[in-house]
């Protein structure tokens, strides 16, 4: 139990530690407002022991026999009249129950705005990974984080405040019930505690277990909704239906009865705490009103202690299930907690992309010396002691088997992967972390599935960006440039036409031609084009090999393909080969003669 409780503990610090400065401050006001709400509670038991005072007492002359706090209750009952006593007891009542009120709309408001904090700061770390990481990691993970982090103010955001403000509450009351009535508070609160020790430690094991299963379906749902979605034509053509729905069915069957099971051990616990607190006040009636017992005398003084033991069970039992809710509800999320923070890396995006003094330019050649890389995850090298050299306007195609590195080179050649060992020039400047962002931003890839948003045209070749009118020449001559000017002029809304979700209204050969616009649109220096043609037709593909050889010399290509409609026009084409712990490469002058090897 003791190592949960620390665990519990150190999931909470790694939250706080993620909040900015003035979300501190924030909750520190909330604090603060929480401690004026148990004043005023403490303050409301004060005014309600005279009231129930003057209500059970006939007669209005102090007892010289009372001392203490029934001295007080007494002397307080003689100086104001019973009205005048339940005008304050309102007055308070109306006092606490607004503040409560500002409370509770503080406390939604800032949990609401630290889990969009928090949101970000996942997407933010996300942005802020290199390619080597996303590679290695399911998008469901990360998808799943940034759903858990929206709904982080309610699992874990409200019940830290919860806790904080209930327990500032609660002890307020039992300062204030053990003032008045030092000895019959135990009446109240060895009930009351001993209740609830006991459920939470017959339920703490169930309630973690189930935290931990839901933190690990959610993932799993997620990841079925993604694979089925991202593969519908398969699901469709193979009439898989019924599978990716008994799995989601499965998956969320499971979720939904781990999240009852601990709602139930959230919410039920107080009814049985009630029967518990009647009984134990009733065992105190027993013994008060036992042998001995003066009936004239003492029924008066009994009344106004049972009295304000039922308001300070009223008041105390809801502070005291919220405390217990809000603490099962922070044990069912820690799991969830701990996804979300475990996408938060502390990744310094404005540091990253701060604007550098120095500049990076690409007049001469790419130069690679002895370039290795090893993936990580297979612990094998993807090319091995590459040395080559690609100059300023060259048309350079690469070919080689599947399997060879091909993929692994265009990555370190675009600058999505950096060297395990080895070096990148650019114009004799090393490739490094300082220069590697100016280096991406002078590169494009063409993949040969075009990522395309569900938006215009213009929103698609000008990714990334807010396309403005002062951008429309731009994307114009983008457009233009990769063979798409006669169609985008026959469509009514032109730029502004929709495509769909991954450009499911265009052909392959559009879909192509945009991804090459937009690397136009960017203006990059070097543009790869990474199997863009193995899904077109030969008549589409030519017409996009001979718009890139009228594509200006000022834009470096480099062409990854298997067959010769696009290596056609390349200058150079360079041949990988992989043997064991080498990637030999050899070059060809177009696509015959083999002229030199390095």
């Amino acid at each position: 139990m003791r190592a949960k409780a620390v665990s519990h503990f150190l999931s909470v610090c790694g939250l706080l530690d993620r909040l900015t400065r003035e979300r501190k401050r924030q909750l520190l006001g909330l604090l603060v407002l929480a401690a004026f709400v148990g004043l005023s509670e403490l303050v409301l038991l004060f005014v309600a022991a005279p009231v129930l005072h003057n209500l059970t007492s006939r007669s209005q002359v102090s007892s010289e026999s009372e001392e203490g706090p029934a001295a007080l209750i007494s002397s307080m009952a003689i100086k104001f009249s019973l009205g005048e006593l339940m005008l304050g007891f309102v007055l308070i009542l109306t006092i606490t129950n607004i503040l409560k009120i500002i409370l509770i709309y503080q406390q939604s408001k800032i949990s609401e705005q630290i889990s969009t904090d928090i949101g970000i700061q996942v997407f933010q770390s996300a942005l802020g990974r290199q390619y080597c990481q996303h590679s290695q990691q399911h998008t469901s993970v990360l998808l799943s984080a940034a759903q858990k982090a929206r709904s982080i103010s309610n699992v874990t955001v409200i019940p830290i405040l919860n806790i904080a403000s209930t327990l500032l509450s609660s002890l307020a009351i039992i300062a204030g019930l053990a003032y008045l009535n030092t000895f019959n508070i135990w009446w109240l609160l060895v009930p009351l505690a001993t209740a609830y020790a006991a459920i939470w430690r017959l339920a703490r094991s169930i309630i973690c277990r189930n935290g931990k299963l839901i933190a690990s379906k959610q993932r799993d749902a997620t990841r079925i909704l993604q694979d089925t979605l991202g593969g519908m034509a398969e699901v469709i053509l193979g009439s898989h239906q019924k599978y990716f729905l008994s799995r989601y069915k499965a998956t969320l069957t499971l979720l939904s009865k781990a999240a009852a099971e601990n709602k139930f051990f959230s919410l039920s616990p107080r009814y049985l705490i009630e029967i518990a607190v009647i009984f134990s006040i009733a065992g105190f009636i027993y013994t008060t009103t036992g042998p001995g017992f003066s009936q004239t005398g003492e029924t008066a003084q009994i009344l106004t202690t049972l009295g304000v033991l039922f308001l300070g069970f009223q008041r105390l039992l809801p502070q005291m299930q919220q405390f217990y809710t809000a603490y099962v509800g922070m044990a069912s999320a820690k799991f969830s907690l701990d996804d979300v923070l475990r996408e938060i890396s502390p990744v310094d995006m404005s540091r990253r992309l701060k604007p550098t003094d120095t500049t990076l330019n690409f007049n001469n050649s790419i130069k690679f010396s002895n370039v290795t890389y090893v993936h990580s995850a297979e612990r094998k090298a993807g090319v091995y002691n590459v040395d080559f050299e690609i100059f300023k306007g060259d048309r350079i195609g690469i070919v080689g088997r599947s399997g060879v590195g091909k993929t692994t080179l265009i990555n370190l050649l675009s600058g999505l992967l950096m060297p395990s060992s080895g070096e990148i020039y650019i114009d004799g400047l090393l490739l490094d972390q300082k220069l590697i962002q100016l280096w991406r931003q002078r590169v494009s890839v063409v993949h040969q599935s075009i990522f395309l948003v569900d938006g215009t045209v213009a929103e698609n070749v000008a990714f990334g960006e807010d396309y403005s009118s002062h951008k429309r020449a731009r994307l114009i001559g983008a457009c233009e440039s990769a063979g798409l000017g006669g169609l985008i002029e026959s469509w009514p809304e032109g730029l502004s036409t929709r495509i769909g979700e991954g450009g499911c209204m265009l052909s392959g050969g559009q879909r192509q031609r945009i991804g090459i616009a937009r690397a136009i649109y960017k203006n990059a220096d070097l543009i790869i084009l990474d199997e863009a043609s193995s899904a077109l037709d030969t008549n589409t593909e030519s017409a996009i090999r001979d718009m890139l050889t009228n594509l200006d010399r000022s834009t470096t290509l480099v062409i990854i393909g298997h067959r010769g409609s696009l290596i056609d026009i390349c200058d150079r084409v360079m041949h990988i080969e992989k043997t064991d712990g080498s990637n030999p490469i050899s070059w060809t002058d177009g696509y015959g003669k083999v002229s030199r090897h390095s």
